[in-house]
């Protein structure tokens, strides 16, 4: 199973959410949305919409809402009706569900 890991893709602490992901689901592929690099905004969200559209679920980083980037991805994974879980105190959770209380 693919996994796409939504979070602040600029900040450090999404690296160490990403191991942690890998950690916990050890025989899952987890796909890092941050290594997307371009200089073309557009060129960048088309290659983080294609990893999105491959996964079969997307976990998401509590602190998704101070990146935009992140926003627009869970919005397209939403849109494709991608099953979707937030981080919250060690437990995945159904966002936006959770969201909300966080």
């Amino acid at each position: 199973m693919r996994l796409a890991v939504i979070g602040d893709y600029e900040s450090p602490t999404y690296q160490e959410f990403l191991e942690r992901v890998k950690i916990i689901f050890p025989g899952e592929q987890v796909l890092d949305l941050s290594r997307h690099k371009a200089e073309i905004w557009k060129t960048l969200a088309d290659a983080r919409m294609q990893d999105i559209e491959s996964a079969h679920t997307v976990i998401i980083s509590r602190d998704w809402s101070s990146h935009v980037d992140s926003r627009v991805d869970i919005t397209r994974a939403q849109a494709l009706k991608k099953e979707c879980f937030i981080e919250i105190d060690g437990r995945f959770l159904p966002f936006p569900e959770y969201a909300k209380r966080w």
